[in-house]
């Protein structure tokens, strides 16, 4: 069996998931838990490349990000994004649904949409929170309807 090579995006995403399966259950009642620790990771990488500064400096903390360069962070994210989704094997089939969804009242830079558009192989769609109904839409859709009603209340 041919060996994987890590990556530091990869590396970074596995202490990420690792941080966040160990905070939520320290603080469970050992019930069944599902979560999608990657999903979060990547989503929070994708407000990571809109943010400046200290914001910035927190969020690459806590998602355990060691780049100097941001070209080539977003070049890694790309690569990562694309193996995720294209899988290794014909019986095996994952799908990362993850789209960012800001408060349609905000201007959303052209510059930020499409580098997460080119990067991370989805989009940015500005929305009115009053309703759930596109994004569980979506979600559904993207997931061939294995997950649905994924927000039940905004």
């Amino acid at each position: 069996m041919a060996s994987r090579k890590r990556t530091v995006v990869s590396d970074s995403a596995s202490e990420f998931s690792l941080d966040i399966y160990k905070a939520i259950t320290s603080s469970s009642n050992n019930d069944n838990l599902f979560i999608a620790p990657t999903s979060i990771w990547i989503a929070m990488a994708m407000v990571n490349v809109g943010a400046r500064n200290v914001t910035r400096e927190q969020i690459e903390a806590a998602l355990k990000l060691r780049f100097k360069d941001e070209e080539v962070m977003l070049d890694e994210f790309e690569k990562f994004s694309k193996v995720l989704n294209q899988g290794n094997r014909k019986s095996v089939k994952l799908q990362v649904a993850n789209r960012l969804y800001p408060y349609s009242g905000r201007t959303i830079l052209p510059k930020y949409i499409s580098t997460i558009s080119q990067h991370f192989g989805t989009d940015v769609k500005p929305l009115d929170f009053k309703s759930r109904i596109s994004i569980n839409n979506w979600v559904e859709e993207v997931t061939e309807q294995k997950i649905k009603n994924v927000l039940l209340t905004l």
